[in-house]
């Protein structure tokens, strides 16, 4: 999740409402946090700011104006905090000598007073404080839906227990008025995936390690979102312990000193998984560090690109946790909350987490050239596939068409295709052992 935070004239980019937020999604949440500078042209600031992507946007004071342009312009829900708006009525307090006075009048209010029907901002919400003495929150609220509207305890900074749960309420989601089928099908995805981990942090279920993965785009985002949320979530109380939040490519190389870095973690997510992306080291460095948190009754979550098959194949130490722990398969299904995994299953001895995909290999074709092989395959995932074996320089090769073979799939594929091979042989009176020229 990424969000924009944009700080009043004179305050700091960490400042309270940097802080909530960090509260809400946690502290590795990717947060843009920006000052209301005087001397700085705000077009320019605008721009740049409109060509990032926001989930969120908070704006404060003199920020707030900003935050308003760039939450209508984008439809990006928007939070405004005791807003400067319309900032022509503030500007003899602090910034009388703005320069830039006019082009901020001119891009932020002279639109947004014809907009009756307040259609342009049924995604901006306010916080107001009830005893704001810097600005005027009963002409502030003029502008937006009443009901997008809330007054907290606090002056012009507000703060404490009642702006909290308001701000949160609002950052998260809590209430589902003024969201359509959509967003709230959306959101409640994203809790039913928030319970699944947490029951799993807090050891409702049996197991110790959870593999999930995904080959929808939009799953693996929730699942990432919801685990960064999960982690920072110090609101939470049923979730005590040590937990961490990374992703693969902050494990280092560095084996030496893995395991006292997660010595003593109770629940350990290891995000953005991709084989492709990492090194033998690192591999290995994956494996110390899960194993150092099992060692010690923790918890791990992994949360991957690939499926076990793409990330494990050939790793023996790395799957030998996976076949202590369990392996679910994300489905991103909007219709059916409860069922947003397809479910655990738990791992039986000697059975590779990625058998029943292995299954799903269909053969297309079997082709011969000079007495080598081409296989043309495909599974649920994977389409087109080409698996050549050829004999040369006196040693069997296999290789693939995108250059990624294993012997543990090919082993599977020719078991597959030797059915579709048999069915073009021609049988012969015993005359191989003429043909080869040896006798065996």
């Amino acid at each position: 999740m990424s969000i924009l935070n944009i700080c009043d004239y004179k305050d700091e980019k960490e400042n309270n409402y940097y802080k909530e937020l960090q509260k809400c999604f946690g502290s590795r949440t990717h947060i843009d946090s920006v000052v209301f500078e005087k001397d700085k042209n705000p077009a320019e600031l605008l721009m740049k700011l409109m060509t990032e992507r926001y989930d969120l946007i908070v704006g404060h004071g003199f920020g707030g104006v900003l935050a308003l342009y760039i939450g209508r312009a984008t439809n990006v829900k928007t939070i405004l905090i005791n807003p400067a708006y319309p900032a022509s009525r503030y500007w003899s307090d602090d910034l009388a000598d703005y320069e830039y006075q006019e082009l901020i009048e001119k891009i932020t209010e002279r639109d947004i007073c014809w907009d009756t029907k307040r259609e342009t901002t049924k995604n901006v919400y306010m916080i107001l404080g009830r005893d704001d003495d810097v600005t005027d929150t009963t002409t502030s609220n003029k502008y937006l839906r009443s009901k997008n509207c809330f007054y907290v305890d606090g002056g012009h900074w507000p703060s404490g227990a009642d702006f909290s749960s308001v701000f949160k309420k609002l950052v998260l989601g809590d209430s589902f008025e003024d969201l359509d089928e959509d967003q709230i099908a959306e959101k409640r995805r994203d809790e039913a995936t928030y319970e699944l981990f947490k029951d799993f942090a807090i050891g409702k279920t049996d197991y110790s390690l959870l593999y999930l993965y995904s080959y929808e785009e939009d799953a693996l985002n929730r699942m990432s979102k919801v685990a960064r949320r999960l982690t920072g979530n110090e609101a939470d109380k049923e979730l005590i312990g040590k937990m961490q939040y990374i992703s693969a490519d902050q494990l280092g190389k560095d084996a030496s000193n893995i395991r006292e870095q997660y010595n003593g973690i109770s629940f350990l997510v290891i995000d953005h998984i991709t084989s492709l992306l990492m090194e033998k080291g690192e591999k290995k460095a994956l494996w110390i560090a899960c194993n150092e948190v099992l060692d010690n009754n923790g918890r791990i979550l992994l949360v991957s690109d690939d499926s076990a098959e793409d990330l494990f194949e050939g790793e023996r130490e790395i799957t030998d946790l996976i076949y202590n722990g369990c392996v679910a398969e994300f489905e991103d299904n909007p219709i059916s909350i409860n069922k947003a995994y397809k479910g655990v299953i738990d791992i039986e001895v000697g059975r590779k987490p990625y058998s029943d995909q292995y299954q799903a290999i269909t053969i297309d074709e079997v082709d011969s050239k000079d007495g080598n092989i081409a296989i043309k395959w495909h599974s649920k995932h994977l389409k087109d596939q080409i698996l050549y074996v050829y004999f040369e320089n006196g040693k069997w090769h296999i290789d693939e068409k995108d250059g990624w073979a294993n012997k543990e799939r090919a082993a599977v594929i020719l078991e597959k295709a030797s059915t579709e091979f048999v069915k073009t042989v021609e049988i012969t009176d015993h005359d191989g052992k003429n043909f080869f020229g040896w006798g065996w």
